[in-house]
């Protein structure tokens, strides 16, 4: 094999570039070799240690492993001065993907894919490897190599710091800065009965304040008359059960034993799990209860605000500024500073790396028209917003008629809820989906769709 490589290897018609095909040949050469005294020490140590930074096959395969990992940290460090050459070989971690079927591609979503962490030369890139390893069986077919269907390299996931990440970054700078600078004027160096603290630039200065906002924060206020108590506890029971049902079904992505989630099945309780969609609903309804609540008080106190045009303007502003000031910045951070803070982390490779969809979709994630498509979407959790916005937008075809006509009201809302629901029945019988979104066992399904 040795000859090979150095003979038929460089004259075959393939496009790999001439730095990682030389490095290819000096490593497979040295691997290859029958007699170890033909090698240097150094070299012989470098083959050997980056075969040990490459994945093995860990123990429960057949329990649904979904990644052989391989340890990185080694493989960043490796390093071989090659004689007679100027460029050093360094290695650098990638991961392989082959189809469990052994199928020559990675694009049937219906079938396993399994991910096989490997150390191979920094000068490769993800289309070199590709091409190296479907040639591997033919050069060394004694290797008993799989067929790879993709690779993918940090070079393919990592993202660079650009002009708008500098701009957040220089946000965040500002922002805490003021919180500092603002907590401490607040806690050391104004009097809380200093009368410069009703100035309209002191009260904005000192809403900045970070000790003032951790105590609001944390502070259990007391329940006054034209509160609704019960709803924080419902609050809190929805986001236990949200928390709890994302953990579980995350963890089926990244787990190596997949196959022994379907024991979850087996008890009545975890369908409290699967079914915590309900608990999106209960969000709903607290969203509803609260505006329906807070309109009608102030309908009581101002009849005109239902024939104000201002008194409407405000009432879709308002709504709008509170969900976008935090959602915002978020959607901002994570669309320009969270891939180039997160580099080098095989945690986020993936068997064929997109185009960051936040930046290409960014114009409709900001309008909240994103759930349409969820291909579009950005942040996996802001579908709600963009729900809750889109309902909050129709709700006046119920607040009006309920306060001209009570009875009026509950008819037009009756009839809403029976076409809703109507709806939700036909599309699930017609497009054949299961009763949930169940996370195993048989069903025509696709996220996107029932989502």
């Amino acid at each position: 094999m040795p000859q090979r490589l150095t003979v038929d290897l460089p004259n075959m018609d393939f496009n790999i570039s001439m730095e990682c095909l030389e490095d290819l040949i000096i490593i497979g050469t040295a691997a290859a070799a029958t007699n170890q005294s033909e090698i240097s020490s150094d070299l012989s140590t470098f083959i050997s240690e980056m075969m040990d930074a490459m994945a093995k096959e860990p123990p429960g395969v057949r329990r649904g492993a979904q990644n052989f990992f391989g340890f990185k940290q080694e493989c960043d460090i490796l390093k071989y001065t090659v004689p007679n050459r100027s460029r050093t070989l360094q290695t650098s971690y990638s991961r392989a993907y082959m189809n469990a079927y052994r199928k020559p591609n990675c694009n049937n979503s219906d079938d396993p894919i399994i991910g096989f962490d490997i150390c191979m030369p920094s000068s490769c890139t993800s289309d070199d490897l590709k091409i190296a390893l479907a040639l591997s069986p033919i050069v060394a077919p004694e290797a008993g190599l799989p067929n790879f269907c993709s690779v993918t390299t940090f070079q393919d996931i990592n993202e660079p710091m650009t002009t708008m990440s500098w701009i957040m970054v220089s946000f965040f700078i500002i922002i805490g800065t003021l919180a500092v600078l603002a907590g401490i004027t607040d806690y050391c160096l104004l009097p809380s009965d200093n009368p410069i603290r009703e100035t309209f630039g002191i009260k904005l200065f000192l809403a900045f304040s970070f000790y003032t906002n951790v105590t609001e924060i944390l502070k259990i206020p007391k329940y006054k008359k034209d509160q609704i108590g019960p709803i924080n506890c419902l609050r809190v029971i929805s986001m236990c059960w949200v928390i709890v049902s994302h953990t579980v079904a995350n963890c089926i992505g990244y787990t190596n034993n997949a196959l022994d989630y379907i024991k979850i099945l087996d008890y009545p309780l975890s369908e409290i799990i699967e079914n915590a969609w309900f608990s999106v609903d209960t969000f709903f309804f607290i969203s509803g209860v609260l505006l329906a609540f807070m309109w009608f008080n102030n309908y009581e106190k101002d009849k005109t605000i239902l024939t104000s045009p201002f008194g409407w303007i405000l009432f879709y502003v308002h709504r709008f500024i509170r969900l976008s000031t935090p959602y915002y910045v978020l959607l901002l951070s994570f669309t320009y500073l969270f891939g180039p803070i997160t580099q080098n982390m095989p945690l986020f490779f993936t068997k064929n790396p997109e185009e960051n969809i936040c930046k290409k979709y960014l114009w409709k994630n900001l309008l909240y028209i994103f759930n349409f498509n969820l291909d579009q979407e950005c942040l996996a959790h802001a579908w709600y917003l963009a729900t809750d916005l889109q309902m909050y937008i129709f709700t006046p075809l119920i607040l009006i008629p309920l306060a001209i006509n009570p009875v009026f009201g509950w008819i037009i809302a009756t009839i809403l809820l029976l076409l809703s629901t109507t709806a939700n029945i036909v599309t699930v019988y017609v497009k054949d989906y299961p009763a949930t979104q169940a996370f195993f066992g048989p069903g025509k399904m696709s996220y996107n769709d029932i989502m």
